[in-house]
């Protein structure tokens, strides 16, 4: 996770600061397990939600948008 912030493949909309699509399927395609539900990307969305949501002022992650 934190090497496709750091690529900048993990990118997230000004207002609503949630992933993108491109976002959820670039998690979704380095999963190690596969993501919960097979109809839903249910981690692949939640993970740069986290990532942004603990990331620190110098982080990649503190200015996605």
């Amino acid at each position: 996770m934190l090497r496709l912030c750091a690529a900048g493949k993990l990118r997230c909309g000004e207002k609503a600061r949630r992933p993108g699509a491109a976002a959820v399927a670039a998690v979704a395609d380095v999963l190690e397990g596969g993501d919960f539900s097979a109809y839903e990307a249910i981690a692949a969305f939640a993970w740069p939600m986290l990532l942004q949501s603990g990331a620190s002022p110098s982080s990649p992650a503190a200015d996605w948008g």
